[in-house]
């Protein structure tokens, strides 16, 4: 036991300096010129996606055993004991860096669960902790916009403040998919005004306080980050903000962001790989991680599954990312669970869109993936997707009753 809790010492050390470094380390780049015809996307959503509206649902008895096992996971139950990770803890804090990522994670892990369930419960208590991180929101960064702000005081050119694009983006799109939650389950007086609170707020105080500092009153973007992982949530933030606002001009931001994506996927074998950059921002080859490494690819399927439940994304583009999960990142080496990136620590030959030719890539040596990335990231989430019944596999010998993903992946299996 002492030694798991060192291990895990040690890999949130290391995950919270690649974070640092993910922040400050990533300068501007020039952009590449090269920007051929995008692949076609129906720009409509997939009318067969799961509700999200309280409702009966037929549940599985399997289901129902994982659904009362998700319950009970410390994070998940009020006042659990997993302590900076717990459900109220983050909705409490405050803090910026805890809403943009494991808030974010586990929410949108519960929203997943319920999705399938119909099970109101796990859309109280996501608001529960919703209303813990609204009564934080404060406005001193000194241009009258309410919102969270960016805890590290070794790091005085970020602490305190709410600057960071990447980090904002990432708990806004969160914000968003709560409050369409609880639109469309307005019948209840208290979700109604919630979700009536958090549009004003993503409009009149997000929105505007961004458009404000980057001097864009009209227009897309107002926001970006070039990375995978807060790119997908950005795709999140602007489907959302269409669907809770009704006006197009955020499904049509939306519809381009997704052909960007497009134009960074690569195929390999029955599987898709990604940069860890959006090269179509930036330069090729300007950056390390050529291939997005494990962690963060962990963040990119949390939010790439949520869009797939909610019918975004495609069935075949759902499979693939599920075979990323089963085909290159679970691959069975003896040291690790998971791949050093999302194309299973090799390189190789693949034919990548944005340059619309085979390109080489050769990714650097990074460190694998362990369990409590699977246990806290989206890996598991592709569960619905995955042919080969792997993924469920994982998550029932992982769960060890602290995290919901394991819990949220066999419920997700269970209704394919």
């Amino acid at each position: 036991m002492k030694n798991d809790m060192l291990a895990s010492v040690a890999v949130i050390e290391s995950h919270t300096a690649a974070l640092r470094a993910e922040i400050l380390m990533l300068p501007d780049e020039v952009v590449v010129e090269v920007t051929p015809e995008p692949t076609p996307i129906t720009p409509t959503v997939d009318p067969r996606a799961p509700s999200l509206k309280i409702r009966d649902v037929p549940l599985t008895d399997t289901q129902k055993l994982w659904l009362g096992r998700l319950k009970a996971c410390k994070v998940y139950a009020p006042g659990g004991t997993r302590e900076e990770y717990d459900l109220d803890a983050l909705g409490k804090s405050g803090r910026l860096n805890d809403m943009s990522r494991h808030a974010n994670l586990q929410l949108e892990q519960v929203i997943s669960a319920f999705r399938v369930t119909g099970d109101g419960a796990l859309v109280r208590r996501v608001y529960e902790v919703m209303q813990f991180a609204r009564a934080t929101l404060k406005a001193n960064t000194g241009d009258g916009f309410r919102g969270w702000l960016y805890y590290n005081p070794n790091d005085l050119k970020l602490h305190n403040k709410d600057t960071t694009t990447m980090e904002e983006i990432m708990a806004h799109s969160m914000v968003a998919l709560a409050a369409r939650l609880f639109d469309v389950n307005r019948d209840v007086p208290e979700y109604a005004e919630a979700a009536d609170f958090w549009i004003d707020y993503l409009v009149n105080e997000f929105e505007a306080k961004w458009r404000k500092r980057s001097n864009k009153p009209t227009g897309f973007p107002f926001i970006e980050k070039d990375l995978f992982h807060p790119f997908t949530n950005s795709v999140q933030l602007m489907h959302y903000l269409g669907d809770l606002t009704g006006e197009a001009k955020y499904h049509t931001e939306r519809d381009r962001l997704i052909r960007v994506v497009r134009k960074e996927l690569m195929v390999k074998g029955s599987s898709y790989v990604w940069p860890h950059i959006v090269n179509s921002y930036r330069a090729v080859g300007n950056y390390g991680w050529i291939f997005q490494k494990c962690s963060y690819s962990g963040e990119t399927l949390n939010a790439v599954a949520d869009l797939g439940l909610e019918g975004v994304l495609t069935e075949e583009d759902m499979q693939r990312f599920a075979n990323t999960v089963t085909d290159n990142m679970l691959d069975g080496k003896a040291v690790g669970l998971l791949s050093s990136n999302c194309s299973g620590d090799t390189g190789g030959d693949l034919y990548y869109p944005l340059l619309g030719k085979v390109t080489h890539f050769n990714p650097p040596a990074e460190p694998r993936g362990t369990g409590w990335e699977w246990k806290t990231r989206g890996y598991a989430l592709l569960a619905r997707w995955d042919e080969t019944g792997e993924i469920v596999n994982v998550s029932e010998r992982l769960h060890d009753g602290d995290f919901i993903a394991p819990a949220v992946s066999v419920i997700l299996g269970a209704s394919r």
